[in-house]
């Protein structure tokens, strides 16, 4: 991952850093140990992107079990949390927070905002062409 940063960073291209995991808010500590190490290494490069809970899960069936949604409380929670992380090495670069369901519930954020010292915070939205009308 820290090669496809620094490449990035020496063509000028922005890079995000993401943290891929459907359930973060379940491995809290150790996304706080990878973001800060990465905040620490990356935090003087304009062009570098933190994307800390990417696509939390929806709710969803499988093999007969039923899984329940990642609501907007924990992900705002767990969210909290690692921004702080962040902002104590890189005070002003881009984080990203996934929104409930894949990504495809930014609304849940209206009037719940989190708020950030670096007021620089965005919220996904995932829209596939093929599957979403």
């Amino acid at each position: 991952m820290e090669n496809v940063a620094d490449a990035a960073i020496e063509l000028g291209i922005y890079v995000v850093i993401d943290w891929h995991d459907h359930y973060a808010h379940r491995h809290q500590e150790k996304a706080i140990k990878f973001f800060n190490k990465m905040a620490e290494k990356y935090k003087c490069h304009k062009n570098v992107i933190y994307e800390i809970f990417n696509e939390p899960k929806g709710a969803y069936e499988h093999a007969g079990k039923s899984y329940s949604k990642v609501e907007w409380p924990s992900i705002k929670s767990y969210a909290e949390e690692v921004i702080q992380a962040i902002r104590a090495n890189d005070p002003h670069n881009l984080i990203l927070v996934g929104t409930p369901t894949w990504g495809q519930e930014p609304n849940d954020v209206i009037n719940d905002e989190i708020l950030d010292s670096g007021k620089n915070i965005g919220y996904t939205l995932h829209f596939y062409a093929a599957t979403h009308n």
